[in-house]
């Protein structure tokens, strides 16, 4: 999958989660990176880490503060959406 299907995927994610009333101050995706890009930090998530050969989208947030990403982990072989939430990256 190139970065515009990874983008593509990650708007379809968004919008059903916001269908089903999660996400919904996410205003858009922002940037999406390669797990293997050179400066990708992946995302240390108890219990799912590491993830490897993935996509990771970005969401656009309201600014509340110093606050962790969120984000969209989305397998690159399959599109199948692995993990929605913090990155975890504050500070």
């Amino acid at each position: 999958m190139n970065r515009d299907e990874a983008r593509q995927k990650a708007e379809r994610y968004l919008a059903d989660l916001r269908g089903r009333g999660q996400l919904s101050d996410a205003t858009g995706i922002g940037r999406v990176l390669r797990w293997d890009e050179p400066g990708v930090r992946l995302p240390t998530i108890y219990g799912r880490s590491p993830f490897a050969r993935c996509w990771i989208g970005y969401l656009e947030m309201p600014v509340r503060g110093l606050v962790s990403s969120t984000i969209l982990i989305i397998d690159d072989a399959t599109g199948d959406l692995l993990y929605t939430g913090s990155a975890y990256d504050e500070g």
